[in-house]
């Protein structure tokens, strides 16, 4: 599953796109944005990269708005970028499919599963037999838990 996160980001530069397909953004309307799609906000450690990137290929333009000393920079995609979205408007939607089962995951509080597992591996050097096969027995019976509500769902109850 962590994997589908990761990929999720790699899908970062797409969802950016579309984003700014809508209209021109600000950096932290676009963060808002993406937001709304991925359940949470990419940090400005990971956006600003990105639209750096964009920028070089001439996906998106950037320009200064405002007046006096209050300007902001907005982004705005090019026809270049139109382009690139709609030649890969098949991983956009598989970008965006992912982005919604992240979403929901967040709603369902399942960001707690990788608390619970950063808490496992900090202690489990430290657990003896007992807590280790009470444990083991927790993971077992948590996963059938969540196979039998799953698999509700796949046979279409």
């Amino acid at each position: 599953m962590l994997h589908k996160k990761l990929k999720l980001k790699g899908y970062l530069k797409l969802l950016v796109l579309a984003a700014l397909e809508k209209g021109p953004l600000h950096a932290y309307g676009l963060m808002k944005e993406l937001e709304k799609s991925l359940g949470f906000r990419p940090s400005p450690g990971a956006l600003y990269p990105i639209l750096r990137k964009l920028i070089r290929e001439d996906l998106v333009v950037a320009e200064l708005r405002g007046s006096g000393d209050v300007k902001t920079r907005v982004y705005n995609i090019t026809e270049k970028g139109r382009s690139f979205l709609e030649h890969h408007r098949g991983e956009l939607e598989e970008a965006l499919s992912l982005a919604r089962a992240w979403k929901r995951f967040e709603e369902v509080k399942g960001y707690r599963l990788f608390h619970a597992i950063d808490e496992i591996l900090d202690s489990i050097n430290s657990l003896d037999d007992q807590r280790l096969a009470e444990l083991r027995r927790l993971i077992a019976e948590f996963e059938l838990n969540v196979i039998r509500v799953l698999e509700g769902v796949k046979s279409g109850e």
